[in-house]
């Protein structure tokens, strides 16, 4: 029995904080993230769903940052034990892959965005907001040693 192939999202912009989440086969809005560019103090991320209602938050604060999901708030580290992003117990495989936009220079063209295992696609929205926050970390640390 063949397996189902992975469902496809991609972000409209280059920046994953800033974008709309689209599906690849059919180019429908899932999601729009957007997170405050320039704030002083704690930023939150918010993901909407295309009625414009909040399904996810994620603010970074000074000693415990926070998550919120469907309305629930906890703290980051109660939601997503590693930053790192999601790990399957059970099995090796990947449970997200990445990718990151490429200019089609040496090779195709592309958004950024996810292939995500076709029985999670009910929990996409779960699996955007750990994306969001280790890509936020990404970031920071990158900014930290002075990568920009």
């Amino acid at each position: 029995m063949a397996s189902e192939p992975n469902s496809n999202v991609s972000f409209t912009s280059r920046d994953p904080l800033h974008s709309a989440v689209v599906d690849d086969a059919t180019g429908q809005v899932l999601f729009e993230v957007e997170t405050p560019r320039f704030k002083l103090g704690p930023r939150t991320t918010t993901i909407r769903n295309p009625a414009g209602q909040v399904v996810a938050e994620y603010e970074a604060r000074l000693g415990h940052d926070r998550v919120t999901l469907h309305g629930h708030t906890r703290r980051l580290s109660d939601w997503l034990p590693e930053k790192s992003g999601l790990v399957p117990i059970d099995s090796k495989d990947p449970v997200v892959e990445t990718h990151y936009p490429t200019l089609g220079v040496f090779e195709p063209k592309r958004r950024g965005g996810m292939s995500i295992r076709p029985e999670l696609t009910p929990f996409l929205d779960q699996i955007l907001l750990s994306f969001i926050i280790c890509e936020r970390e990404r970031r920071k640390q990158s900014s930290d040693a002075g990568g920009g």
